[in-house]
């Protein structure tokens, strides 16, 4: 550009707030300074439209003066003008600066904001929204335009493994800092040096409510990015940044739909792709625009919404606005209808709403609050079942059973009955008291409750709690059996299958045990989009998926495409129990399914601060173990034992499967060497799904006397020795797989089968480098090596690192 401009030629820079405009014409400027030429630099601003050449005046600068009508040429050679926000010059300061360049008496680089989309927009002011006269400078021939694109997410993680490090931030804090960027590269540097920072504290930087530090730089960028939306935009984004997940349909009842597509077009609201289409603003940038608005306005807002809802309450609401209710409620607030002067049922409905919302949000504090609000006016199964999780979290086990028994079953609704059923179930199994779970039977038998669409809950219940007794057997027959039940609830029939491949892949039997996880994912499927009908769902079948395909030793090269998609879907709504999972997923399907251990312990770390819900606790301790375990594979033993330490030891009397766990995990560790000690890095499914008896010891007085014919349907599988995935696949190897990429089958060398970027990784590991060190020479990101690295290892049939480059090596 400053060769262009050194030439005579003018040019425009054209793109999106935060695709890098000021930088690259900030660079420009330096670069002219260094060459002995002093541009003019001149800075739009919306203040100064309306004032005939404001902003040339504000510039101060003679040499602007010079290009004014009338002023004859001071200089023989061009005035070089360096223009930032040229979109906000008022119109004289455009014609006197297109006139200078069409008569040769200045270049100019101007800085043109456009909005995403604006090409496609009514009324857009030129070609994506550059202003008409600069417009037609290119049009002539007369300006050269150069347009610069918003953050693409695989851009964005290169940035921030330059900003700070490819170890350090997991990937869903990745994720969720390119969406809290908006494509913005210097607000995702500020928002990556606060998240380190958070991280390094150990403290959760996508943590719900966490406010960045005012007068800091990320707050600073954060201003600039919503500075030139005006009045309107700066009140509805606020608003729905209070009221997240708010159906768009909802939102259009209060907010001008105009104002809300102007939002979505900047990227500063992100439509979900649910039916519902639920809208949500990234937190930090509705608090800027919060902070704008004049003292009192939102609160004005939100009064006026929540009385127009309460006000036509045949009109749907969702949570969100049961959210804002309740909490106007509970604070007291004199200015929205009182909880007395609602029906009782909206009233109910609002009230029981909320508690689950904050239940799921981990304020068992706030949720207990609201039910015992809406309990002084009634009491209701759904009231119940939300104190029941506000007291558990809370720590008051006997407090949350004695709320479900307190139901009367007979007078519940088939909804709540099931959602009270489910619930009772996942506590019964986090705490395995003795008749607890005798006690649900028997209550549903005293009111009569026969329907098998309820009492398939208990049976998923059931397999659950074989899985955690290393009952495998039991497991498959229990949950195949609610697989048959007709009239199953779709979660209840998710979660059988995804117990019954659990104990199917412990038992060696993979085929079986991927084939119930591919039906459990159509089953989540929308049959018309396709898309996953629950994130929490597709979560956890993309972990359990990853686990299995690497214990039977078959790469899936679809899964880090596929986490990528949820991951940033997750990022979006900042839900906290979807962003643990999804950590979840990324320590299976990045760190163990591709042997890389620092990457697992990254990810689980992450995934375990955030894991907070009951109905998932109960795999917590698994998880901390697998995260031991690759701590210890990595070398860092010492970290080992304080991570295995941390998980609570009066756990292990719950579930069989925790202690075998906690003893192959102590035996990992006693095997590895001290640190400094060279580490083996390649990884076999052993590592992190152990199903050899002889390297633990034995458990229990009930296992040890166990009959042998028990062997296979209880406790770990056979030892399968060294055997390959092509062995227990019954020898025989899938078409294209690494014995044929090898010579062993058709005639199709390594580099018909892989891509050229593909290969180029291939032989580098093949030459023992690290993913970190691969990066470096082909200067990649680390991600993209570890994406390179596992489709490689799918399309050749390598169970691990050692295996793909010993393909590759051979082949050569």
């Amino acid at each position: 550009m400053t060769e262009r401009l050194l030439a005579g030629e003018s040019v425009m820079i054209a793109g999106p707030f935060g695709s890098g405009k000021s930088h690259v014409i900030t660079a420009v400027a330096a670069e002219l300074r260094q060459l002995g030429h002093d541009p003019v630099v001149v800075r739009g601003s919306a203040t100064l439209r309306s004032a005939p050449y404001g902003a040339l005046d504000v510039a101060d600068d003679t040499r602007l003066e010079a290009l004014r009508p009338g002023e004859a040429a001071r200089h023989e050679t061009p005035t070089v003008i360096v223009v930032d926000d040229a979109h906000q010059l008022d119109d004289f300061s455009l014609q006197l600066l297109t006139r200078s360049i069409l008569h040769g008496r200045s270049v100019a680089l101007f800085a043109v904001g456009t909005e995403p989309g604006a090409a496609d927009s009514p009324g857009a002011s030129g070609a994506s929204g550059a202003p008409a006269a600069l417009n037609d400078l290119w049009l002539e021939g007369r300006l050269h335009r150069t347009d610069l694109a918003l953050l693409d997410p695989d851009t964005s993680e290169e940035l921030l493994s330059e900003y700070v490090g490819s170890g350090l931030l997991d990937s869903v804090t990745r994720r969720a800092l390119h969406v809290r960027a908006h494509g913005s590269r210097r607000l995702l540097r500020e928002l990556a040096f606060d998240a380190a920072t958070e991280t390094v504290a150990g403290r959760d930087p996508l943590a719900l409510g966490r406010e960045l530090a005012p007068g800091s730089r990320a707050a600073d960028v954060l201003a600039a990015t919503v500075a030139d939306l005006d009045d309107d935009q700066h009140r509805a984004l606020a608003v729905i940044g209070r009221l997240r997940g708010m159906a768009s349909a909802t939102a259009c009842r209060f907010i001008d739909p105009a104002i809300i597509d102007s939002l979505v077009q900047r990227g500063a609201v992100h439509v979900d792709d649910r039916p519902e289409r639920g809208l949500y603003a990234d937190p930090y940038l509705a608090a800027a625009s919060t902070a704008r608005l004049a003292p009192g306005r939102l609160d004005v807002a939100l009064d006026v919404i929540a009385t127009r809802a309460l006000a036509t309450p045949e009109q749907p609401r969702g949570a969100a606005l049961d959210r804002l209710i309740a909490t106007f409620w509970h604070s007291g607030r004199s200015t929205v209808p009182s909880p007395e002067t609602v029906d009782a049922e909206t009233r109910r409905r609002i009230l029981a709403g909320a508690a689950h919302s904050a239940n799921s949000g981990g304020r068992s504090d706030l949720a207990l609050a609201y039910t015992a609000m809406a309990r002084k006016y009634g009491d209701h199964a759904s009231l119940r079942l939300e104190s029941s999780r506000a007291r558990a979290g809370l720590q008051d086990f006997a407090a949350a059973f004695a709320e479900l028994a307190g139901i009367d079953a007979a007078g519940v609704c088939t909804g709540d009955l099931r959602r009270v059923v489910r619930w009772w179930s996942s506590l019964t199994t986090w705490l395995p008291v003795e008749g607890r779970g005798a006690s649900l039977t028997g209550w549903l038998e005293a009111s009569g409750i026969d329907d098998p669409s309820i009492l398939c809950e208990i049976e998923v219940q059931r397999a659950e709690a074989a899985c955690l007794a290393m009952d495998w057997s039991t497991a498959v027959a229990v949950a195949d059996a609610v697989l048959e039940v007709e009239g199953a609830h779709t979660l209840a029939r998710v979660r059988s299958a995804i117990m019954s491949a659990f104990a199917d892949v412990q038992r060696g039997r993979f085929d079986e045990g991927l084939a119930k996880l591919a039906a459990a994912d159509r089953a989540n499927r929308d049959p018309v989009t396709g898309r996953p009908v629950s994130l929490m769902v597709e979560l956890a079948l993309l972990s359990f998926e990853g686990g299995a395909a690497f214990a039977a030793g078959r790469p899936m090269p679809a899964h880090p495409q596929r986490l990528r998609v949820v991951t940033l879907l997750a990022a979006h709504r900042d839900d906290r129990s979807s962003l643990a999972l999804a950590g979840v997923a990324a320590a299976v399907v990045l760190g163990i399914a591709q042997s890389e251990p620092d990457v697992t312990d990254v990810e689980l770390e992450a995934a375990l601060r955030r894991l907070d819900r009951i109905e998932l606790a109960v795999w917590r301790p698994l998880l901390a173990y697998l995260r031991v375990t690759a701590l210890a594979r990595n070398g860092r033993t010492d970290d080992a034992r304080a991570a295995l330490d941390e998980v609570d030891d009066q756990l292990l009397s719950h579930h069989l499967i925790y202690r075998y766990s906690r003893d192959t995990t102590e035996a990992e560790i006693s095997q590895r060497p001290v640190r400094g000690e060279p580490v083996e890095t390649t990884i076999s499914p052993d590592t992190y799904f152990p199903r050899h008896r002889g390297t633990v010891r034995r458990i229990g007085a009930d296992r040890r006397a166990q009959p042998e014919s028990q062997t296979e349907a209880s406790g770990p599988p056979r030892a399968t020795g060294t055997a390959t995935a092509a062995d227990r696949a019954g020898g025989q190897s899938a078409p294209g797989s690494a014995s044929d990429a090898a010579g062993g089958g058709p005639a199709r060398g390594i580099d018909a089968v892989l891509t050229e970027r593909e290969l180029e990784v291939a032989l580098l590991v093949a030459r023992q480098l690290s993913n970190k060190e691969i990066a470096h020479q082909l200067y990649l990101s680390v991600r993209t090596v570890e994406s390179h690295v596992y489709t490689a290892r799918g399309k050749l049939g390598a169970r691990t690192r050692r295996e793909l480059g010993r393909i590759v090596a051979g082949s050569e």
